[in-house]
């Protein structure tokens, strides 16, 4: 938009269509769009039954469906995380939390599908 705030001074055009322009994307495309992907992106909690394969069956989900490799594993906790730096500062971590009776995990809304066939 500023190349072609410029660009309209450059050619002396009046900037009421660049800043016409800029406030229509903004209206269609960018508020709506900022929305849906907020809503997709906030973390939401699964809970799960503990039971014999389940936590290797949950990890390969995450491994596999959302493109994630296991960083830290603490007592009870594993964190995953996208591969790249670019990636690991953008997105959103998942992690596992493990006790005696139930298994949790902090994913965001968007995987929300790949894990409702495990319950």
């Amino acid at each position: 938009m500023f190349v072609y705030a410029i660009l309209c001074i450059l050619d002396n055009t009046s900037l009421k269509m660049p800043f016409f322009t800029y406030i229509v994307a903004m209206i269609i495309y960018t508020l709506p769009m900022s929305y849906i992907k907020s809503k997709e992106a906030e973390l939401i909690c699964m809970e799960f039954q503990k039971e014999s394969g389940k936590e290797q069956k949950l990890e390969q989900i995450i491994f596999d469906k959302t493109k994630r490799e296991l960083v830290v594993e603490n007592k009870g906790e594993k964190i995953f995380q996208k591969k790249n730096r670019y990636s690991k500062w953008l997105t959103n971590e998942v992690v596992m939390k493990v006790d005696s009776q139930k298994i949790y995990i902090f994913a965001p809304r968007a995987y929300k599908k790949y894990f409702v066939n495990t319950k």
